[in-house]
């Protein structure tokens, strides 16, 4: 039934993507309307052009801030986290069968561990 209820929809993977195209188009949106804003009122010369650019940095660094947040609570691994993992796991694979293929029995605690 699980395998049905997949097929239905696209990978947990898919929907991540989707999920972070959309937040990122939701701080493009910010962004643009906070320059909008501020064009307004410096239009109207109720903001000098130095306040003008600090409001637009400090907006975007909360935002920025609040995005990053949410992404740490997703607890999401970097490309570069996930490539050494896997590597490291590659390896210990290496020295299991190398350890099964001399006679070892398998156990776990009978794997001896060394330094790479």
């Amino acid at each position: 039934m699980a395998d049905e209820q997949r097929k239905g929809r696209g990978s947990v993977g898919d929907e991540v993507r989707e999920g972070i195209r959309a937040g990122l188009g939701i701080l493009s949106a910010l962004k643009d309307a906070v320059e909008e804003t501020v064009q307004d009122m410096l239009d109207r010369g109720e903001l000098s052009p130095e306040r003008a650019r600090e409001a637009v940095r400090s907006t975007m660094d909360r935002a920025q801030s609040t995005f990053e947040e949410a992404r740490g609570r997703l607890d999401f691994v970097t490309r570069r986290e996930y490539e050494a993992l896997e590597s490291e796991v590659a390896e210990l694979r290496r020295r299991v069968d190398g350890y099964h293929g001399q006679g070892g029995t398998g156990a776990a605690g009978d794997i001896p561990i060394t330094e790479s």
